[in-house]
């Protein structure tokens, strides 16, 4: 970071000899991708520029996928101490087109989404859980596919600037955030993950934004 900067415009803390700060800022400037310097022409702001429209955040909603969840299984089953819980992630893992599961009460009422025969998930997962349970197909990136994206994406993060990535059971999509997302970087990104990925099956969103004047 370059420019007219002081930590004293921040509420910043220091420990270990860092520092750094929990807020969240708004800097409008120039990035120099090869020396990866970012160049204040404004001070910092907590609130966003003049110009600049904000992402409409997401809404989550973690939906009950079926009307009989205890179907082969029990109501007045109960995992109080969850015990249970680790023999079904564990058959989760295995599931042949996993791509991810989720709790719609919050506790135990198990979602899951596969890409192969939602009868067969169910009846392997029935073997170890007696609890709420809907399984779903979905034509989505399993679980298997959206990890060997990530991994290969490892290997090159630093130079195209990936602070982060990880896959999202819920849409089966891969997400990454990257520091700016230009277009050859964003080709980059998909020729590496192509082997496993559509672009579709990709969302990337980049800190650095263009600014409209």
């Amino acid at each position: 970071l370059a420019g007219e900067f002081s930590w004293d415009d921040v509420e910043a803390e220091t420990q270990g000899g860092v520092r750094w700060t929990n807020g969240t800022y708004s800097g409008v400037g120039h990035h120099d991708k090869d020396s990866d310097t970012f160049t204040l022409t404004r001070p910092l702001s907590e609130n966003p520029p003049e110009g600049m429209v904000l992402p409409e955040p997401e809404d989550v909603a973690f939906p009950q996928l079926c009307d009989d969840p205890f179907r082969g299984g029990d109501p007045r089953f109960t995992d109080p101490d969850l015990t249970r819980q680790p023999a079904l992630q564990s058959r989760l893992q295995n599931l042949d087109g996993y791509v991810g599961s989720y709790v719609s009460d919050g506790v135990s009422m198990f979602n899951v989404l596969v890409t192969g025969d939602p009868e067969v998930a169910h009846a392997e997962l029935r073997e170890v859980w007696r609890g709420g349970l809907c399984v779903e197909q979905r034509q989505d990136a399993p679980e298997v596919d959206l990890l060997a994206a990530q991994q290969a994406l490892t290997t090159i993060h630093e130079e195209l600037g990936v602070l982060s990535s990880g896959p999202d059971g819920m849409t089966g999509r891969l997400d990454i955030q990257i520091l700016v997302a230009d277009e050859s970087t964003v080709q980059r990104i998909h020729k590496t993950v192509s082997p496993w990925l559509t672009p579709e099956q990709v969302q990337i969103t980049s800190s650095f934004q263009p600014l409209s004047r």
